[in-house]
């Protein structure tokens, strides 16, 4: 009898688990958005509430600060992204030769062809599409958009609230040892730091730094996007940002070459020293700084992370996809250690 009551708890715990989650699974991008933004920012929230005392008081200027922050990123990044989506196309080197390269070399040839292509009525009628359909769907996405900050304000709110008592009872509910689940808080900070100002901060520092680069250097008609692909390519192991400045300040001299423009050779040149001198190896000087000796993730499941996120959870999850992988990992080490006991326990 007590086994069948056993496997029967079990078997309704998993159900209403699995149920649990498909009622939240449409929120989930908002829910786990207020977690990193919660985390990132509880050591402000820590020391305003030491001054205040309150922790209603605290965590409501808390949340004001992050909308204030998330509306001006609006404003000034995510708009800037958004419109220049109209200005993306298969950017190159050859795109301002109009087909006019006289030279006979087979560059010149492969460029005038190039150009032609790209200048075809029926390839800007893809591009053109391709574009409209984004826009088509962002705007239908709106009222969506509008439910998910609602869930994610309401998160962050009750999180920096409540967050200390809503850890305090998973780790009272969890079936492990006190030793085990300190040994598992302390693997999951240290991955979660590592992951979050190690990783993720760094990649968005290196972006915003190819963004001003390319900017600087008049290298694209969307520095913003291009821009936020660095955050992306920052993740990648050994390329990194170079996927995305290197090949732009090859097109740069490339095309400052075919027309004959000094200016723009030079451009380009300064493009490629920046992102080999400065962007490449920001990561280099920062990151060791800030992780200092915690123990990290490996780059290679960062960037799992970081695409399987993409994925799963839209742009959000290029932060989401490496905390959870981190949080996985957590598990696993203290697997490792303790394996032995636990199943023996």
């Amino acid at each position: 009898m007590k086994q069948y009551m056993k496997y029967a708890f079990l078997l309704f715990f998993f159900g209403l688990l699995i149920l649990s989650f498909l009622i939240i699974r449409p929120f989930l991008t908002a829910i786990l958005s207020g977690c990193i933004a919660v985390y990132i920012f509880y050591p402000l929230f820590r020391r305003l509430n030491r001054r205040l005392d309150n922790r209603t008081a605290s965590s409501a200027i808390m949340l004001v600060l992050i909308l204030i922050l998330l509306v001006i990123f609006s404003i000034l990044i995510g708009s800037k992204i958004l419109s220049e989506l109209g200005n993306i196309s298969l950017e190159g080197p050859f795109l301002s030769l109009d087909g006019k390269c006289s030279s006979d070399t087979a560059l010149c040839k492969a460029s005038n062809y190039a150009a032609g292509i790209l200048q075809d009525p029926r390839t800007n009628q893809v591009i053109f599409n391709f574009i409209s359909d984004i826009s088509k769907s962002i705007i239908i996405s709106i009222p969506s958009l509008a439910l998910q900050v609602l869930i994610f304000i309401f998160t962050t709110y009750y999180l920096f609230r409540d967050g200390e008592a809503i850890l305090k009872y998973i780790g009272e509910i969890m079936p492990l040892k006190k030793d085990f689940k300190v040994l598992l808080k302390k693997q999951t900070e240290d991955l979660f730091y590592s992951t979050v100002y190690g990783a993720i901060i760094v990649s968005m520092i290196q972006g915003v730094v190819a963004t001003a680069a390319f900017i600087i250097f008049n290298s694209t008609q969307s520095p913003f996007f291009w821009g936020a692909l660095s955050i992306i390519a920052a993740m990648i192991p050994f390329i990194g940002t170079a996927l995305i400045w290197m090949p732009m300040s090859l097109f740069q001299i490339y095309q400052g070459y075919l027309s004959g423009s000094t200016s723009m050779m030079w451009q380009g040149i300064g493009l490629f020293i920046v992102g080999l001198c400065l962007i490449s190896t920001i990561d280099n000087m920062i990151k060791p700084k800030i992780v200092g000796k915690r123990a990290g993730m490996h780059p290679l499941l960062i960037l799992l992370g970081a695409l399987g996120g993409i994925a799963l959870l839209d742009f959000i999850g290029v932060f989401i996809g490496p905390l959870i992988l981190a949080f996985f990992i957590s598990f696993l080490e203290v697997y490792k250690k303790e394996k032995s006991e636990i199943f023996n326990s």
